[in-house]
């Protein structure tokens, strides 16, 4: 899998080392991805396999949750709707007010893999309204100020 990272509000600084290069070295000897809810469900079982948990809620009082949990980092993996990344991202901002967690890590797709995913061939250079990494930055940006979570977005 190709991946891309960007760290916002010095999550490079607070995010373990051991953490992140075990997620990537992982991510990026992920070959062949099925189509579908199948591609969440391959990475979250590499990542549960070496040592991210599985998903926990935000709150005992919700049923609100976030795809996992390695010492104080927060993860969420979403290549669904792209709007739907923010709702995720308001889950780990939830959980870092609440000090459940020092840091996220969001992991989202490229737009090659997601027109490679939900293309069709009527439109096979769309991606539709899935979320990709180049879009969700940009628009990141306009929203950053918002976020006071340290977070990388792979």
């Amino acid at each position: 899998m190709k991946v891309y990272v960007k760290n916002v509000n010095n999550a490079d600084k607070i995010i373990p080392d051991h953490v992140m290069n075990i997620t990537l070295d992982n991510l990026k000897q992920i070959t062949k991805l099925p189509i579908g809810r199948a591609y969440t469900n391959k990475i979250l079982n590499v990542l549960q396999n070496i040592g991210w948990s599985s998903s926990i809620k935000i709150s005992s009082s919700t049923t609100l949750k976030i795809h996992g949990v390695m010492g104080d980092i927060g993860l969420v993996v979403h290549f669904g709707n792209h709007y739907n990344s923010y709702y995720y991202l308001l889950n780990l901002e939830h959980m870092f007010i609440m000090n459940k967690i020092k840091a996220g890590i969001v992991i989202i797709q490229t737009r090659n893999q997601a027109i490679k995913r939900h293309g069709n061939h009527k439109h096979p250079n769309n991606a539709g309204n899935y979320v990709e990494y180049d879009k969700f930055n940009e628009e990141f940006e306009l929203y950053k100020a918002i976020f006071n979570i340290p977070l990388t977005i792979i």
